[in-house]
Parts: structure tokens; C-alpha cells; sequence
């Protein structure tokens, strides 16, 4: 194409490979399968809770057993969002529940049947709180569970407080509860919310003071008394086919260094005793329970405070047994090697005890992944998520607030500068070369490297984590430079770190070896990820601004290069995205697979955006008729592939960004083809979308295996469930952009961007009917991206995010032409 240099298509090219090739090198994607009807089930399933426990504390030192549990079962890290805060209340109510729910205090006053409570009898203030019929003498009992059920009602999708018991109890199973984590002076019993039913009840157990002991030079005064749990579990066993059990001892420590009660010194060491007592509890737990054919799950509802305050909110869970192997964890809820839900936990006891896993609990049975150093691979995951988690917040809002800054500030300076020159001088032709003055070229440079940051921060994941593990690890300098991030050596991975070894020697003048590379990464990990956005955006902006002669070019090359990039890593596996700023967090817990809502209009503006420009760029050069051809089936090839990424739930499994690109996408086509779009053509448009994305739902809801999406297990719940779920849907969507409407950033943005597009249409007076008018592919594309954005707005939970970066790609490009048209 003329005016473009050959190297500058060299770099470009290179990097997307880079891009791929470093995608697929860290990728850690997976696709489990449901084992539904894979053998006889298992014959109990027992949960041992042990809160705040940190991965940290699994090693042969301080907890011998559980380390051991590892190499013959698969650990992974938990994701406990609940639809509150991260709280006790909330955490053991959620894993019950199956999906994201609430809690209460009272969701830890559970009771024997025959306790005293109220001046009765437990089960006779159950009875006269819930009208239920007389519980058994052996019977766990919450009264209280009528309250539990009653703040769930105000949650805008259904929570079945107890899904998970009640699941058991439907299928002619028994569940039982032993343990807690009492004070002396309050009875604190949450590991009853996970095995009752939605009346509150359990078939037995004991949470009483009798499985406690006191202990005066104990925090607290009062400890676990294990051997009386472990006894309560081997009476059970054959009794009871799901049995949860609390260790305890680390939950009452913690509620104390909360509290401030007890020092630093006093905590250490207790926790090191609690940590001892919960690991002779599994010990010998493990001397009952035969993991030929039955399930032993550790499960840790919530963080410690020491690890709350290091970003590590993702908590440790182990399953060994029937149907797990060594290595980690992994879920179709996650599709992430180490990585499951707390709502996993209630489809994975459902799905080993050969139980059907209804609608409501939205888990996936969990699954283990073949990984030879399994402690260290979930370690390694959670450093790096606490990394991105800690600086996803400060470098999205510098970011945002720059470009409110440059959507604020330059439409002001454009019309200072045209009533300054009003006098005299003609404003230059923004078609023509650029060369331009100084100030010119260093608005155009801030735009282009504004543009840059989402293709910057999908780049970062490589370089950060490399210079991250490079500080971490001596032998780094001996490997290659991603093999240090992929959890098991495969030929897949191990050949992309080769590419992303041989492709760092382009930009570089000499051969790499291993002492440059050491160095090359200790030098990166010294600069903070904020400067080395800046760093990468001048340096991509720059490329490009040599590359190419007009901002037609420049905007449109970088744009097609983002949307490239999205699109490759997508396809690789979203190694990237997955640990980008803009991505999204395996902590927030949003989405885990897929392209998120931020990346997803990233890619839909800069697509619609850079085609525009392209078509604008290549008419200017006068290219022949069959080169437009060319071109318009390269468009069309591009927008395809692009509704395909995101509408594949292999791949970008975004039902509300597959709306907006079938809106933003058709709109483009239509506009750029000179052809009117009535309102028939938009309704039968809507109605083709609609129709392939109920297509691809059903044909992901009949998949062998299970559905491997929320599409699929939507279309399951909406045939079981009726229209009712979808309006639900609808309403849950509803309501959390709304409320992120009102406090995110990105409303702020959105209004900026659609104002500064305002503003340039009314002063100066016909500069934009000028710009439109000589760049009709432009001009188009500014129309869908409004479309585009709107649909996002309303199709998705966090509509306000993707609408927003739809319109930042045309409004930074309508104002690098209005400088441009004022010099």
C-alpha cells in the first residue's frame, strides 16, 4: 500500500506474532468435561473447613497431612465472591446456595435438636419459627432460616439458600455437620449453611459445646476438640453421604486479631497451633475415610487479614479421592488450569454423589489437571493475580482521567486556536502530509499513544510477569522467557516461548543469550508498570507515526493492529487478557474466560473505527476498482471474524458484546456501501442476531459433556425454568449497570466522548460537516460506533465500560482531524 514504509509493516506484523505466540505460551485454558455417568459414584463426600487458611501454610513444616492430601489429589485456588463482602455470613451461605448469596449473623446460630436456646428446646424454636415438623433427636437445626431466606428475596436473580442440601435430600441422600467455631460467650456455627437443606435443617451432626474443649492458655479459652470431631466423622461414615466438618481453631484466631484483643506475637503463635490441630484433624479423618471411594474436599471460605491485605483473596482448596488426580484444579466455570468458584464446591459434591445438579446452582463440578509441581503452578497464579488486582484500579483511572482531560481540554484549544487564526492564515488540508508544527505533532502523538494503552496493557502481561518471576527465580536466566509462566511443559507452549524468544531479537541489533535476557528482565521488573505504559505507548505511536505520512493511516493502523491483536489472543486462549489491566480479574471474579466487556469494546470500536479510516486512507491513494473490491471483502472478513470471536462460547463467549457487534457491524457495512438503513433492514437485522445467538446457545446446551458456557446453561435454565430466568437476566443486568452507572469512572468517559463529538459537530461552525465530508469511511464509522455503543449500553451488566470504549476510538480520531484541519 503506498505511503507505508516496509519496515514499519515488518514491526507491526512482528508484534502481532509476538502477541500470539506469547498468548499461547502462558495460556492456561481448559475445557473440562462434566463426569456424569463416568463410574459409580462415590460412596461419601467429606469437607473438611479450615478458614483462613493461606497457600502459604501448605508445606510439610506446619501442615504435613494436607501437604501429602496434594500429591494424590489437585489443589487449586478459590474464588469466594459472594453477593456481599467476602464475610463468614456470606461465604458459608454462598457455597450452600451454589450461587453468589447473602448472609446473616444468624447464619452461624445453628443447633443440636435437643440444645437449649430461647428457654426451649432448639427444635422447638425451629418448629415455631418455620412450621416445619418435629426434626430427630440427632438433627442440626438453623431457627433462623427464614431470615436467611428473606434477605436473598431482595437479590434480582433466584438464591436458594441450602440448594445444595436440599439437592441431597431430594436425591434420598443424608447430610451431616460436626464442629464450630464458638467464642465463649456466642455460638458461631456457619459450617451448618453448607450442608442444610432450605428449611435450615440437617439429618445429624453436632455443633455444641461438646466438640469443644476449654483452654485457658489458649486466645479465646476455647478450642476444637479434634479428637471428638474426628470420631463424630467415623461414626457417620455409612450413616451420612455428605458430612462437612469445622476445624475452627483458625476461624476464633482470627475474629480475635480482628478485633485487636490479642498481639501480633499471641496471633502468630496460636495460628501455628490452630494450623497443627486442623492438620491432625485431616490426619485422622484420613485414617476413616478410604479415598479409593469416597471425596475428601479442604475448603477455605475466606482469606486471612494478613493475606486480605497482600491482594491474595483467592483462597486454597483440595480435593483428593474418586475421580481426582494429582495436579490442580479446574472448572468449566473457570476454564482456568488452578482456578475454581466457591459455587463450584456444591456441583462437585452434587456430581460425585451421582445427584443432578439443578439450574440454580450455577457451579461447574470441578476437575484435575495433570501438573507436576501443583503447590508451586496455584502459588505462581496467585502472586500473579494479587499483581494485577493491586494495579488494575490506579492505572485504569490515571487512564480514564487522561483521556477526560483530552476530551475536555482539546475541543477548547481547537476553537481558541480557529478564532486565533480566524484572521489570516488557511487551515492545511488534513489529508495532506503531516508534516505539521511542533504542537501539532505533539497533540497527534498523545492521541495515537492514547489509542495505543489497550494493545500497551495486552502487550504488559508478558513483560511484567517476566521480570516479576526473573527477580523470583535464579534459574529464569536458563529458560525461556515464558516457560516460567505456563504450568506444564507441553510441545504447544514450549514452541510459542521459542517464538517469543527468536521475536525479541527484532527489535534487538545482536543475539540474545541467557545472562541478556536475566538482565533484560531485571531491568523491566525495576520499572513500574506505570512507566512502562507510557514507555510502550510512545513506542507503538511512534512506530506507527513513521510508518505512516497521513492520520488517516496512523489511526487506522492502529486500530486494526488492536483489534488484531484482541482477536489473536482470543483465539490463542486469552493468555493475555486474562492477566491484562483492561482484562478481567480472577479476583473481582466478573468473568474468568472469554473477552470481557472492556476488551470487548476495544475490539468493536477499533474494528468498525480502523476499517472506516482504511476505506478513507486507500481512496485517497485512488485505488483501482478491484482494489476496492479487495478491500470491501477484507472488511467483510474482518467484521465476521470478529462477531465470530465474540459470539463462539469457546472463544469470546460475550452474549452482550455478539449483540453489539451484529448492530455496530451490520450498521458499518451497510454505511460504508453508500446504503441507506431503514428501519425493516434494522428490525431484520435484529432478528438474524437473535437467531443465531439462540443457534449457539442451543448448540452449547446439547454439547456432550455439559454446556460449556453461561449461554448453554441459560438455555438449559430457560427450558427448565421457563421465560421467567430470562427476565431475571434482564433485570440483574439492569440493575448492576445502573448502579455502575452512578459510581463508575467510565460514566464520566462516556459522557466526555459523547459530548467532545458533540461539540466538534457544532463549533467551529463547519469544521465537522468539512472532516465528515472528506472522510465518508470515517464519517460512517462514527455513525456505527454510536449504534454499537448504545446497544452495549443496554445488552450488557457493565454496559457503561464497553460503551464507553467503543466511542473513545472516534472520538479521539475526530479530534486528532480537528486539530489537524485548524493549523
Amino acid at each position: 500500500m503506498p505511503g507505508l514504509k516496509t519496515p514499519s509493516w515488518g514491526l507491526l506484523i512482528a508484534l502481532i506474532i509476538f502477541l500470539g505466540a506469547g498468548s499461547l505460551a502462558i495460556r492456561d485454558v481448559t475445557y473440562p468435561q462434566n463426569r456424569t455417568g463416568d463410574g459409580p459414584p462415590a460412596t461419601a463426600v467429606v469437607m473438611v473447613v479450615i478458614d483462613s487458611l493461606s497457600i502459604g501454610d501448605i508445606n510439610h513444616e506446619i501442615m504435613p497431612s494436607l501437604t501429602r492430601l496434594t500429591e494424590t489429589g489437585s489443589i487449586g485456588l478459590m474464588n469466594g465472591r459472594t453477593a456481599k463482602s467476602q464475610q463468614p455470613e456470606h461465604a458459608y451461605v454462598t457455597i450452600g446456595a451454589g450461587t453468589r448469596a447473602q448472609g446473616l449473623p444468624e447464619a452461624g446460630s445453628a443447633f443440636n435438636s435437643l440444645e437449649h436456646l430461647e428457654g426451649a428446646k432448639a427444635f422447638e424454636v425451629y418448629m415455631r419459627n418455620t412450621n416445619e415438623p418435629a426434626p430427630s433427636a440427632e438433627s442440626v437445626v438453623n431457627p433462623y432460616i427464614s431470615a436467611i431466606i428473606s434477605v436473598n428475596r431482595d437479590v434480582t436473580y433466584e438464591i436458594v439458600p441450602g440448594a445444595l442440601g436440599e439437592a441431597l435430600r431430594g436425591a434420598g441422600k443424608r447430610t451431616a455437620v460436626f464442629g464450630n467455631s464458638d467464642a465463649l460467650d456466642k455460638p458461631c456455627r456457619y459450617a451448618a449453611s453448607i450442608a442444610m437443606d432450605r428449611h435450615g435443617f440437617v439429618d445429624m451432626g453436632d455443633v455444641g459445646r461438646s466438640v469443644t474443649l476449654e483452654k485457658p492458655d489458649f486466645p479465646g479459652g476455647i478450642v476444637s476438640d479434634i479428637s471428638r470431631l474426628s470420631q463424630g466423622v467415623k461414626d457417620a461414615i455409612g450413616s451420612a453421604d455428605f458430612i462437612v466438618v469445622e476445624s475452627g481453631d483458625t476461624a476464633r484466631m482470627e475474629r480475635l486479631w480482628l478485633s485487636g484483643t490479642i498481639t501480633a506475637d499471641a496471633y502468630s503463635l496460636a495460628r501455628r497451633e490452630a494450623l497443627a490441630a486442623a492438620d491432625a484433624l485431616i490426619a485422622a479423618i484420613l485414617e476413616s475415610v478410604s479415598l479409593t471411594d469416597s471425596v475428601l474436599m479442604v475448603v477455605v471460605p475466606t482469606p486471612s487479614q494478613e493475606a486480605t491485605g497482600e491482594g491474595h483473596l483467592l483462597t486454597p482448596v483440595v480435593v483428593a479421592g474418586k475421580g481426582f488426580s494429582k495436579g490442580i484444579s479446574t472448572s468449566q466455570a473457570t476454564r482456568r488450569r488452578g482456578l475454581v468458584t466457591n459455587t463450584d464446591i456444591a456441583a462437585t459434591v452434587l456430581s460425585n454423589l451421582g445427584v443432578a445438579v439443578p439450574p440454580w446452582i450455577l457451579g461447574s463440578n470441578m476437575a484435575s489437571v495433570p501438573d507436576p509441581r501443583p503447590i508451586q503452578s496455584v502459588t505462581e497464579l496467585l502472586h500473579r493475580t494479587a499483581l494485577v488486582f493491586r494495579i488494575r484500579t490506579p492505572h485504569l483511572k490515571t487512564y480514564v482521567s487522561l483521556l477526560i482531560i483530552v476530551g475536555l481540554g482539546l475541543p477548547v484549544l481547537i476553537v481558541m486556536r480557529t478564532g486565533m487564526e480566524a484572521g489570516g492564515k488557511t487551515a492545511t488540508d488534513g489529508k495532506a502530509a503531516l508534516a505539521g508544527s511542533g504542537p501539532t505533532r505533539v497533540i497527534n502523538s498523545i492521541l495515537l499513544a492514547l489509542a495505543a494503552v489497550p494493545l500497551v496493557w495486552l502487550t504488559m502481561p508478558l513483560l511484567t510477569f517476566a521480570g516479576q518471576c526473573a527477580t523470583a527465580n535464579s534459574s529464569f536466566a536458563q529458560s525461556h522467557i515464558c516457560a516460567f509462566l505456563f504450568f506444564e511443559p507441553n510441545s504447544v507452549a514450549q514452541f510459542a516461548s521459542s517464538i517469543v524468544r527468536g521475536l525479541s531479537g527484532v527489535f534487538s541489533s545482536k543475539a540474545v543469550t541467557a545472562t541478556s535476557d536475566a538482565r533484560t528482565t531485571a531491568v523491566i521488573s525495576l520499572i513500574p508498570p506505570g512507566a512502562l505504559t507510557i514507555i510502550l505507548a510512545s513506542a507503538i505511536a511512534s512506530v506507527v507515526k513513521t510508518g505512516f505520512r497521513t492520520l488517516e493511516g496512523r489511526f487506522a493502523a492502529m486500530c486494526l493492529i488492536t483489534g488484531a491483536g484482541i482477536i489473536v489472543d482470543a483465539l490463542a486462549g486469552a493468555g493475555l487478557m486474562k492477566y491484562s489491566v483492561l482484562g478481567y480479574d480472577a479476583i473481582g471474579g466478573a468473568r474468568f474466560y472469554g473477552i470481557g466487556n472492556e476488551y470487548m469494546g476495544v475490539l468493536i470500536g477499533s474494528l468498525i473505527v480502523g476499517c472506516g479510516l482504511l476505506l478513507d486512507y486507500v481512496s485517497i491513494r485512488a485505488e483501482s476498482r478491484a482494489g476496492q473490491r479487495r478491500l470491501a471483502c477484507l472488511i467483510v472478513f474482518i467484521f465476521v471474524l470478529g462477531l465470530l470471536v465474540l459470539a463462539s462460547p469457546k472463544i469470546g463467549a460475550n452474549l452482550g458484546g455478539t449483540c453489539a457487534a451484529i448492530a455496530g457491524f451490520g450498521v458499518a457495512y451497510a454505511l460504508f456501501h453508500r446504503k441507506s438503513f431503514t428501519w425493516v433492514q434494522a428490525a431484520g437485522a435484529a432478528g438474524l442476531g437473535i437467531l443465531l445467538i439462540i443457534v449457539i446457545a442451543s448448540m452449547d446446551a446439547a454439547r456432550s459433556g455439559g454446556p460449556l458456557s453461561h449461554w448453554g446453561k441459560t438455555f438449559l435454565w430457560v427450558r427448565e425454568s421457563g421465560i421467567q430466568v430470562l427476565v431475571d437476566a434482564v433485570r440483574r443486568k439492569a440493575s448492576m449497570n445502573l448502579r455502575l452507572i452512578r459510581y463508575t469512572i467510565w460514566t464520566k468517559a462516556f459522557l466526555v466522548f459523547i459530548g467532545a463529538l458533540a461539540f466538534i459537530g457544532i463549533r467551529p461552525q463547519g469544521l465537522a460537516r468539512k472532516i465528515l465530508t472528506q472522510r465518508p469511511g470515517f464519517a460512517s464509522a462514527l455513525s456505527a460506533c454510536l449504534v454499537a455503543g448504545g446497544v452495549s449500553l443496554i445488552a450488557n451488566d457493565s454496559g457503561i465500560v464497553s460503551a464507553a470504549l467503543i466511542t473513545m476510538y472516534p472520538a479521539l480520531v475526530l479530534l486528532g482531524f480537528a486539530w489537524q484541519e485548524t493549523v
